[in-house]
Formats: C-alpha cells, sequence, structure tokens
C-alpha cells in the first residue's frame, strides 16, 4: 500500500516528474554514446592507419672532417675522404648526403668513390632501422680543386620517410657522380 501511494505521488507531482523525465533522458543519451563509440572503434580496426609523426635524424661521421664536418681543399689538390652516415632512428628512413659552400664551386668536382657503398642519389637512399643490419653505410668521397684559390666545402645530410623523395636544402649539391676508373 505505501509503494502504490509513493508511486502515485511521484507522477502526480510536477518536480517528480521533471526528475524521471531527466533521468530517462540522461539514460538515452548514456546508451547511444556507448553504442556509436563501440561501433566506431570496432570500425576503425579494420581500417588502421599506421601515421609517424615527429622528426628523423641522421649521423655523418669522418675522421677526415672537422668538427663542423667541413674540409678546405687548396688550389690543385685533390682529395679523398671517407664518410659514414647512418639512420639514427628507430625505423627505416631515407637519408641524403650533400655538400656545400660560401665560394665558388665552379672549379670544384666533388664524386663517390665506386670503392665504396652504393652513394644515395639526389633523392636519399633507404638505410634500415638503427641497431639492425643495414642502418650505417660508409662512402668514400673524391674533392678535386682545379680553381686558383682553396675551397672550404661542408657536408650535411638529412633523413626523411623511406617512401618519400628527400629535396636537397636551398644551395646544397647532391653527390651523384661515379667516379669511373678505365
Amino acid at each position: 500500500m505505501k509503494i502504490n501511494y509513493f508511486i502515485n505521488r511521484m507522477l502526480t507531482s510536477k518536480k517528480s516528474g521533471i526528475i524521471i523525465a531527466v533521468a530517462i533522458l540522461a539514460i538515452i543519451l548514456i546508451v547511444g554514446t556507448f553504442s556509436f563509440a563501440l561501433f566506431t572503434t570496432s570500425n576503425e580496426k579494420r581500417g588502421a592507419l599506421n601515421i609517424t609523426t615527429g622528426n628523423l635524424f641522421s649521423l655523418i661521421e669522418s675522421k677526415d672532417l672537422n668538427q663542423q664536418k667541413q674540409i678546405t681543399v687548396g688550389p690543385g689538390e685533390t682529395k679523398t675522404i671517407r664518410i659514414k652516415l647512418t639512420n639514427v632512428n628507430s625505423m627505416e628512413a631515407k637519408i641524403n648526403l650533400y655538400y656545400g659552400s660560401s665560394e665558388n664551386l665552379s672549379n670544384v668536382v666533388v664524386r663517390y668513390s665506386p670503392d665504396g657503398n652504393t652513394p644515395p642519389t639526389e633523392h636519399g637512399k633507404v638505410l634500415f632501422a638503427y641497431d639492425t643490419e643495414g642502418f650505417t653505410e660508409e662512402y668514400i668521397i673524391e674533392i678535386r680543386n682545379d680553381g686558383l684559390s682553396s675551397v672550404t666545402l661542408e657536408f650535411g645530410s638529412d633523413a626523411g620517410l623511406y617512401n618519400r623523395p628527400l629535396v636537397l636544402p636551398i644551395g646544397k649539391y647532391a653527390i651523384t657522380t661515379m667516379i669511373m676508373e678505365i
């Protein structure tokens, strides 16, 4: 009897009716949101994307270059240097090796030697993830200065996604020509 009295009073009271309506609406919203989230999550698993964010880096090491990765070549001089290029990332990356100078390079020839590894093209070369086989390579480079004054070359490298071509920085040059021995 007391329960019937309580239910009748709840249904006839204006405040109680509003509270019941808000509670029913909240339950509908919660159930609807949960259903939508569950459906969306299961749908996304089928077509999941792998997105890489952040920066990729490379490392140049050479006993023939100074701390600023530079070398000076005198007039009429030819120098041969070894450069070790390393992918320091935890994923495959395309690595690019280039050189530049603030001086006139019209009489300077910079070439890869055939004695080293297959060099990167101007669009880069894929090196494997750090600490796996193929994450580092060494290149032998010949620099010939046919000019009348010394030139200082600075070497650099870039890293990017393995499936995208790299673009050289402005004012930098790719080392693309191989020295062919006959």
